[in-house]
């Protein structure tokens, strides 16, 4: 409903308020010298509107219970994703979540591990932290049978709500902490990913610089941060929740 709504109108305002100099960020990557960088940007936006930066609107989005939505299909298998409100690019949250991700996220993470290997109730089980200009979300996303949904997300459930509640040894830390660097240096080899990191944590207020300084942060991590994102992020009271529900095979079909 809210797209058929929107006419040509709407559509030249939008482009005339937010298409403009002070909302643009630039960034180069590759063969190329400054001097062909400013020429280049000359000549394909020297007719750019012009203004100052469009402030952001404020972000007070907060979660106070469980929200969910369900859509039922026939299909033999379900999937879901559970989804906590986190924190922003800038925050210094960030690397702390993203360290945490690497500990329960992946093969031999802890939501495999309780999830997969010890009660098979997923296919495929993992966790990761996403974050844009004003918040962020940290996602679990699972594949099961029907039968398996509810309590796969459970024990998923508890595994990222309980975290803060169990010792993380340093060997846990460190090697969630190198991982987390390779990753991120392995996603940043294409120069179309480097171009587009730089422009986009510029452009969020995080800063084009903390791409490079990226490594260190994480390096800077301690167990204590890693646990109080935990503690401050994760509760079993509220949360967001989509699934398509199988309604396919039963399981005497199956077998």
């Amino acid at each position: 409903e809210a797209i058929e709504k929107i006419d040509i109108n709407d559509l030249l305002n939008m482009h005339a308020s937010s298409v403009t100099t002070g909302n643009l960020v630039i960034a180069f990557v590759g063969d190329i010298t400054l001097d062909e960088a400013e020429s280049l940007t000359s000549k394909y936006f020297n007719e750019m509107n012009t203004s100052e930066r469009t402030e952001p609107p404020s972000n007070d989005a907060k979660l106070s219970s469980i929200h969910s939505i369900i859509k039922k299909r026939n299909k033999a298998q379900s999937a879901q994703a559970f989804a906590f409100l986190t924190c922003d690019y800038a925050s210094p949250d960030y690397e702390y979540l993203k360290v945490y991700q690497n500990i329960i996220s992946g093969k031999g993470g802890l939501l495999w591990t309780e999830v997969r290997d010890k009660r098979a109730l997923a296919y495929s089980v993992y966790g990761y932290q996403s974050s844009g200009a004003l918040a962020g979300s940290f996602i679990c996303y699972m594949a099961t049978y029907p039968e398996n949904a509810a309590p796969a997300r459970q024990i998923a459930l508890d595994v990222l709500t309980s975290f803060k509640d169990k010792p993380l040894s340093d060997e846990e830390l460190q090697r969630a902490k190198n991982y987390t660097v390779g990753s991120f240096s392995i996603y940043l080899q294409p120069n179309s990913i480097q171009a587009d990191t730089y422009a986009r944590w510029e452009l969020t207020g995080k800063g084009f610089k903390a791409v490079d300084q990226y490594p260190d942060l994480i390096y800077q991590v301690q167990a204590e941060h890693v646990l109080a994102v935990a503690a401050k992020y994760f509760s079993t009271d509220y949360y967001g929740l989509g699934m398509i529900e199988g309604q396919g095979a039963t399981v005497e079909e199956r077998e």
